[in-house]
């Protein structure tokens, strides 16, 4: 069954009440993991960075990157609350890091297995070498990057840890992305290419994207949650309501079944609708009468089908056939009513 991570990110806004509220939030919703972020802005952004064009339109008071992250940075204490209400409720947590100091923190002082590379860090060398050093199963993002980048990244963790657990997102490193520009078919060539599992860190808007990657095959599902798209921060335009994300974890426990074996044969639940949609042959005029031959405007292939009646694929072959008895309109044409 595919696997959904609910991404709360920077969007607590530094409150404890929106963090458990995103929290229960997303455990009622059915998520499998709840996703944070652990980084120290002067450790991984220059002040030189400017502010994305997205970044600006929910941020315009910030003059950068950096000045912007300082103020959405989580505190360690509100960090570890998240950390331990998501095993008290029975919910996998996850942590992305952005520099070295936290991947040590997510592994040392928080004691996390498993780990999620952002789409940022795909060609951080230094840094992969710690995340292979340092975890078993890791989430690795792909964001704006090729396929030969994605391949360098995984040899660059094999080389260290050759039985880590690899999971790759495709990702699409615009906030929202627009649907036409999630290129789902991406997860294929992922897929085809390093033969791991393949999932979508999904950053458009509502529940669609998300809903066709599952249909695609996808096993992880990563998506940002909010409580209202409305409040102040960079990425609340771009997440999903608790409603959606319920959505897209309702549909991930019945993808498996909506999908089936693939098989092309009657399914169960059809055969009792196959009489009643199928057709077979009947008079369409008033009489053919004994002796007389079978042409093509004197039957026509009409609902319900019948078994003893000819099918659609036989009645062709009887043109020409002389009937052995009168028929009348709108009675079945049967193999016994011709000579052979």
């Amino acid at each position: 069954m595919p696997e959904v991570i609910a991404e709360i990110g920077v969007n607590h806004n530094n409150s404890e009440e929106i963090l458990l509220k995103l929290i229960n939030g997303a455990k009622e919703a059915g998520a499998d993991y709840i996703k944070f972020q652990r980084f120290i802005s002067s450790e991984e952004i220059s002040g030189k960075a400017e502010l994305a064009n997205y970044q600006k339109k929910g941020n315009s008071n910030y003059i950068n990157q950096l000045e912007m992250a300082k103020a959405l940075e989580m505190p360690d204490k509100l960090l570890s609350l998240g950390i331990d209400t998501c095993k008290k409720l029975n919910v996998k947590p996850l942590c992305s890091p952005f520099e070295l100091k936290s991947i040590y923190h997510i592994k040392n002082v928080l004691k996390l297995k498993e780990v999620k590379v952002p789409s940022p860090e795909i060609t951080n060398i230094s840094y992969l070498k710690e995340i292979a050093r340092n975890f078993e199963v890791i989430f690795l993002s792909t964001g704006a990057s090729f396929l030969w980048e994605v391949g360098y990244a995984i040899d660059t963790i094999y080389k260290l840890s050759p039985n880590a657990k690899i999971i790759l997102l495709h990702c699409v490193s615009e906030y929202p992305a627009p649907i036409d520009s999630l290129n789902l078919a991406a997860m294929k060539t992922l897929q085809d290419a390093f033969k791991l599992p393949v999932g979508f860190s999904d950053h458009s808007e509502g529940y669609l994207g998300s809903i066709a990657a599952l249909t695609l095959g996808a096993k992880v599902i990563e998506k940002h949650i909010t409580l209202d798209k409305n409040m102040p921060g960079p990425d609340h335009c771009a997440s999903a309501s608790i409603e959606d994300l319920k959505r897209i974890c309702d549909y991930s426990k019945i993808v498996k079944n909506v999908l089936g074996t693939g098989k092309k044969i009657p399914l169960e639940t059809e055969i009792s609708n196959k009489k009643l949609i199928r057709k077979s042959a009947y008079l369409n005029i008033e009489k053919l009468s004994k002796g007389e031959r079978l042409q093509k405007n004197d039957f026509s292939c009409k609902r319900p089908y019948n078994e003893k009646f000819l099918s659609p694929t036989e009645i062709e072959l009887f043109l020409g056939k002389k009937i052995l008895n009168d028929k009348y309109f709108d009675e079945g044409i049967c193999i016994e009513d011709f000579v052979l």
